[in-house]
């Protein structure tokens, strides 16, 4: 019988051939996981505060973020008694805010891009509870908006924009780092982001720490700021559309001058005659809830249509007061919009007793003055 001998060239071709098989396998594999997931984009500017202009007590100095009342900035450790200190969780700075009975304080931020209609995303931030407090919040989160808020419109912003986690016994943590995590779907356009408390009461959201005081104190230190896209979530948009009316046959011609919205052109209006509020105030009264629904079904039948809200007032009092006011007014029927769930792409704006369309020195043309309007803005 022949002896065998094997054939060491063809043996080690086959060991380098099948090397060679593993390393473009490997290779593949690397580059479908470097394709399927991307780096996840902290969208939060200067999220740890380490970027400051002088020496500023207020976290407005940690450009871009700008604070709704006195929101502390901190450049280094914080002296507690006992030779205790809180320092940032990372970095040199971080920021400190205050909760009282009837008054909160929120730091916000202009985002580094515009949320995408549907898409899932993640805010994280760290907390740590101030010792001296008297009482502790029940929940922390965050808010979105196309604009930056003030402290009433973050309290009458729609859940639909909001995102907070709780806990009955308060948010203690032990006076160290915590880490708060909250899931949030855009609604779509949003370029803002406000934190703080989010509960529609403050008052109702404190819990005792059982220790003595003087006043209702609640004080947290707050670092490193992230909100990102969760790109492994599915981004269908599931918005919730919250009873809306059936769609009428046509739109009252007291409302709307045109029934049709493909005859709208860009820059054209839409005078809303029925829309009352409290006397100086931004507060819808129930008698406008008809209008603002014909407004609704007729909006959701023209979903191509980009539509602004406009505010206005007459000229009594200071300038200022009535262009805040504009600007509340605005956003209260932007708000109401929303809340029934419209899909248009929707902004506001009030201009304060600009563009008068009546004369300011009678009564009924003060009242005609004081007005919002829809304004067309794009058609898609």
């Amino acid at each position: 019988m022949k002896k065998f001998v094997p054939n060491i060239t063809l043996i080690k071709n086959r060991a380098h051939r099948r090397n060679y098989l593993k390393m473009v396998l490997f290779f593949c594999v690397f580059l479908f996981l470097f394709v399927q997931i991307p780096a996840q984009t902290n969208l939060v500017p200067n999220p740890g505060f380490e970027k400051f202009s002088g020496k500023g007590l207020f976290i407005a100095a940690a450009r871009p973020w700008k604070n709704i009342y006195t929101v502390d900035y901190y450049h280094g450790p914080f002296k507690l008694h006992d030779d205790k200190k809180v320092e940032a969780h990372g970095g040199k700075s971080f920021a400190g805010v205050r909760f009282q009975k009837n008054y909160r304080e929120y730091l916000y931020v202009k985002l580094d891009s515009t949320l995408k209609p549907g898409h899932h995303y993640t805010v994280e931030f760290w907390v740590c509870f101030g010792e001296w407090s008297t009482y502790a919040s029940k929940s922390l989160g965050a808010c979105f908006s196309k604009k930056a808020l003030n402290q009433a419109q973050v309290e009458e912003l729609a859940p639909e924009f909001k995102t907070e986690v709780g806990n009955k016994k308060g948010i203690v943590s032990d006076f160290k780092w915590t880490k708060l995590s909250m899931p949030y779907t855009a609604i779509g356009g949003e370029r803002f982001m406000t934190i703080g408390n989010m509960s529609p009461k403050i008052n109702k959201d404190f819990k005792r720490m059982g220790r003595p005081f003087k006043t209702i104190e609640c004080y947290y230190f707050m670092d490193d700021i992230s909100l990102v896209e969760d790109i492994k979530a599915d981004t269908t948009h599931t918005r919730k559309i919250d009873s809306l009316i059936a769609v009428q046959q046509s739109l009252p011609v007291d409302t709307f001058k045109t029934v049709s919205g493909k005859d709208l052109k860009v820059g054209q209006i839409i005078k809303l005659h029925n829309i009352f509020f409290e006397p100086g105030g931004a507060e819808l009264l129930e008698e406008s809830n008809d209008e603002l629904d014909y407004l609704v079904t007729f909006l959701n039948e023209n979903p191509f249509l980009e539509v602004r809200v406009n505010g206005y007032t007459d000229n009594s009092g200071y300038k200022l007061n009535n262009q805040n006011l504009s600007d509340q007014r605005a956003f209260a029927v932007y708000n109401y919009l929303l809340r029934k769930g419209v899909k248009n792409n929707i902004s506001y704006k009030g201009y304060g007793d600009s563009y008068p369309v009546a004369t300011n020195s009678t009564p009924a043309g003060r009242a005609r003055n004081r007005r919002v309007e829809l304004e067309v803005m794009k058609k898609e």
